[in-house]
């Protein structure tokens, strides 16, 4: 066989053992990128459909009727209510969003409404396992810089939530009546942190007790100061002689 004759056999032989994928990355466009590694990869930890929750977050924001003194957070808890939640992260990501969102001593953090996030079926990610933690929606009383509360505000903002809650899971709490507030202070917060002063001027300390933020958890990592409306019927103020990490409605 003639040089000529064998150099062509040869070329049609590597031609013909040329795998798919070494055409494609010859064919691909020049400049063309991969998505982003972390968003490409399956992410091992917890995480949550940003869709889902935008859609349970913003019926708080569109809601009509009145919230002058309550507000709407994320929350994230554990679903073992004995673990704690120390060192948790949460962020969310998608393509072309990438967001830290600080989470405050009891674990919340402001929910961004994003349409970009939407648009690009954003995660909600936080370091921890699978299946250990969940993301909720946490409404709460607004707390005050100076620490001094209107019982008549308290009985409206409690009212608040619960005609609320109505609105958003319809008869679920039809029969539920507001009773109360609790005010969740760190552990190491004074018994005498909270007490009414009346009308008269007169003035009573309110009992200080270990406990959890939210119900539930046995190691008792907060201080609470339970306020029952029944207990204190007149016009007076609740005075705190430190800023609670929040107030939360008794709803019974």
């Amino acid at each position: 066989m003639r040089p000529s004759a064998l150099c062509l056999l040869v070329a049609l032989l590597l031609l013909a053992t040329r795998s798919p994928a070494s055409d494609a990355a010859v064919v691909a466009p020049r400049g063309a990128s991969a998505p982003p590694a972390d968003v490409a990869d399956a992410y091992e930890g917890a995480w949550f459909s940003y869709r889902d929750l935008y859609r349970r977050m913003i019926r708080f924001e569109k809601y009509g009727g009145p919230k002058q003194f309550i507000q709407s957070q994320l929350q994230l808890a554990p679903a073992d209510k004995t673990a704690a939640i120390g060192g948790a992260q949460l962020s969310l990501r998608s393509h072309s969003v990438r967001l830290d969102l600080p989470l405050d001593a009891l674990g919340r953090a402001s929910f961004p409404f994003l349409k970009q996030a939407y648009d690009e079926n954003a995660e909600l990610r936080v370091n921890r396992p699978a299946g250990t933690v969940a993301l909720e929606q946490q409404l709460s009383i607004l707390t005050r810089a100076d620490g001094v509360y209107a019982l008549g505000d308290l009985r409206a903002a409690c009212e608040e939530v619960l005609q609320y809650q109505r609105y958003a899971s319809l008869l679920a709490h039809r029969l539920t009546r507001c009773v109360g507030l609790a005010f969740i202070f760190p552990k190491e917060a004074p018994a005498t942190v909270a007490g009414v002063r009346r009308r008269d001027q007169e003035r009573s300390s309110l009992s200080a007790m270990d406990g959890d933020a939210w119900g539930g958890n046995s190691a008792k990592t907060h201080k609470l100061v339970v306020l029952r409306f029944s207990q204190w019927p007149g016009e007076g103020q609740v005075l705190c002689e430190m800023a609670p990490l929040a107030i939360t409605p008794i709803l019974e």
